[in-house]
């Protein structure tokens, strides 16, 4: 007498061990119809379909969830999360953008020009303290972009909100 101790999927048509197949306690032989690999790919399927139709809906309704307290709660736990996790990659971009920022500083201003550097960003902090939006000092022209490389100097400055900054990125505007 021969034992069968599996079962063919309904979808691949592949006879598989019992292994293959998710427990259905109403199953006849208290197994699923169909194997675990077809299961993944339907539901990878539905889902990568699913995504592109309700693509603008996600979006809309992430953009509103994040905008909430308990949102941006999430974002800084993510962030810190991420900032511990990719240490180095972190202190690799600092220490890139120190470097290009030095040779990105002529020798030839004055002192006043340095001055006034220093005092821009003093500015920035002070303006950030005192409303509740963040402010950050900006390159008019990036020091890094594929297009231009700027100088560190007081006329290529100007104070912005954060989020404008980030927006911007390394954009020539």
């Amino acid at each position: 007498m021969i034992v069968l101790t599996g079962k063919t999927c309904t979808l691949c048509k592949v006879f598989k061990t019992y292994d293959f197949f998710g427990k259905r306690k109403e199953g006849l032989d208290g197994r699923r119809s169909r194997c675990i690999e077809c299961i993944t790919i339907c539901r990878r399927d539905y889902y990568k379909a699913h995504h592109v139709k309700n693509k603008e809906q996600k979006l809309k309704y992430a953009r509103e969830y994040y905008s909430t307290e308990h949102g941006k709660k999430i974002q800084r736990k993510n962030l810190n999360i991420y900032k511990k996790t990719h240490l180095a990659e972190r202190n690799t971009y600092g220490a890139n953008r120190r470097a290009k920022k030095v040779n990105a500083t002529p020798t030839w201003p004055t002192d006043f020009d340095i001055a006034y550097i220093k005092h821009i960003y003093i500015q920035s902090i002070e303006l950030s303290k005192i409303s509740e939006e963040s402010y950050e000092v900006d390159l008019i022209t990036p020091l890094m972009s594929k297009q231009v490389c700027g100088l560190h100097v007081p006329w290529n400055l100007q104070i912005i909100t954060a989020t404008e900054n980030q927006k911007k990125s390394n954009k020539v505007l």
